[in-house]
């Protein structure tokens, strides 16, 4: 009976993989693939970055605009 079931599993054939890709090769996809999703997180990151200190001087400048009219409208009163 033992004899029997060694016989079953060792004639089981191995399956073999759809893509024959060596390991090496599947790892440097997969890094590849990660490398590109932190560079466009990173892209984007940078792009809000540089948005909001844009936006930040543009507001910061019209303020300065603002409160200079505002002393001169003062002077002139």
């Amino acid at each position: 009976m033992i004899i029997a079931i060694t016989k079953i599993t060792i004639n089981i054939p191995t399956p073999i993989p759809a893509l024959k890709i060596s390991p090496t090769s599947s790892q440097l996809v997969n890094e590849n693939s990660i490398t590109n999703t932190i560079n466009k997180r990173v892209m984007i990151f940078c792009m809000i970055l540089l948005f909001l200190i844009v936006l930040k001087r543009i507001l910061y400048s019209n303020y300065r605009k603002i409160k200079v009219l505002q002393t001169s409208k003062k002077h002139l009163i």
